[in-house]
């Protein structure tokens, strides 16, 4: 058996960190570059300092034909350019064998949308609620109860951030969801790797680079979705 060097760690969550990862999930979608003109004067009132700077990307990273529905941006966005660039430094100089490599997962290593149809690509938890669960009425069932934690989180009715958590969980215990029926779920779900994610990782096996993935969603879909894209890692 080859070596496994990716660790998959399942979190329990406080409110702050819920609310920090989810900030940071969302924050992997591309920022347009009139979305960033018609924000840009107001983020700079905001956050003095702010420096906006456009690279130019090569065909290596920015293909010609873009999958229909598709977005990508050139435009990165640093609060502070000078720390940035300060950081690139001190990890260069330092090397390989001081580097822990920290990566969230949904939207991050997964693309926002598919290569292949342009939609919004499923984050783990939308793989287990349209899950095809038997017999019919318990999945039924069980998306109805998914379904309510949604509508209450669009209405502001959750107690806190971790409560959609919480709820989402005790549904799945609820309606016996077994691990083979998330792995089954997460076989059938059209999650696609960001383009160069699996080099990444790749790369980062082939130098014994610390990595470790911390993730809100579940790690049993996480590994199937390595496993189908042959990304080795180590269960936590």
């Amino acid at each position: 058996l080859l070596p496994r060097s990716y660790r998959v760690a399942p979190m329990i969550l406080s409110r702050k960190t819920c609310t920090l990862l989810a900030l940071f999930s969302r924050s992997t979608r591309a920022i347009t570059r009139p979305d960033l003109l018609k924000h840009e004067r107001s983020l700079s009132s905001r956050t003095p300092g702010l420096a906006m700077t456009t690279t130019r990307r090569t065909a290596r990273t920015m293909p010609a034909a873009l999958p229909r529905g598709g977005h990508r941006s050139n435009v990165i966005v640093h609060r502070n350019r000078p720390e940035t660039d300060r950081k690139r430094r001190a990890i260069s100089a330092a090397g390989l064998d001081s580097l822990h490599v920290v990566l969230d997962f949904d939207h991050t290593l997964t693309a926002y949308l598919s290569p292949d149809d342009g939609e919004k690509c499923p984050e783990c938890h939308d793989v287990l609620q349209h899950g095809p669960y038997r017999p019919s009425a318990r999945r039924d069932s069980f998306r109805a109860a998914i379904d309510a934690v949604w509508a209450d989180q669009r209405s502001g009715t959750l107690g806190s951030p971790i409560e959609w958590w919480i709820r989402f969980h005790d549904a799945v215990v609820a309606h016996g969801i077994t691990e083979d029926e998330m792995r089954e779920a997460a076989r059938g779900a059209h999650v696609a790797l960001r383009p160069g994610a699996a080099e990444l990782l790749a790369w980062l096996h082939a130098r014994g680079v610390r990595t470790t993935i911390v993730s809100a969603g579940v790690s049993t879909v996480i590994e199937e979705v390595f496993e189908r894209h042959g990304v080795e890692y180590q269960g936590a």
